[in-house]
């Protein structure tokens, strides 16, 4: 078996994420890794198993995920669900039904937050406060 580390980056192109070897679970390099990729608002390291199997002249190979960091991503900004139902109420029911639906599906999950692009709200995605991590663009 052998093990070695990937570096999982998301994109909001298609295909949206692409797989980059890297040494180690440094952050820094993964950031200069990640700037090379056009599109790329998030990343997370991974630690991979391959398996190689030979029977009866054919090879199996498996590869599995052994560990997986939380997403780093690149700038952004978070909202729990209580500020998208002041939002709500702000507006005064109107133009508010992506954010109804955005509130029933975080509730239906058991998530309390998510992360948004800064750059015209491009994409977002379920924050978890305990591994996940905003790192701010340098200016």
């Amino acid at each position: 078996m052998k093990i070695y580390n990937k570096l999982y980056i998301l994109k909001t192109t298609v295909p949206n994420y692409v797989l980059e070897k890297i040494d180690d679970w440094k952050v820094d390099e993964a950031l200069a890794i990640a700037s090379d990729v056009e599109e790329a608002y998030a990343f997370r390291f991974q630690q991979r198993s391959l398996e190689e199997e030979k029977i009866d002249g054919q090879y199996n190979i498996k590869v599995s995920i052994i560990k997986e960091s939380g997403t780093y991503y690149l700038g952004g900004y978070t909202e729990t669900i209580d500020d998208i139902k002041a939002r709500i109420a702000l507006n005064n029911e109107k133009k508010t039904d992506s954010d109804r639906l955005l509130v029933q599906r975080l509730e239906e999950g058991g998530h309390t937050t998510i992360i948004r692009s800064i750059q015209n709200g491009m994409w977002s995605c379920v924050f978890h406060n305990e591994v996940d991590t905003i790192i701010e663009e340098k200016s």
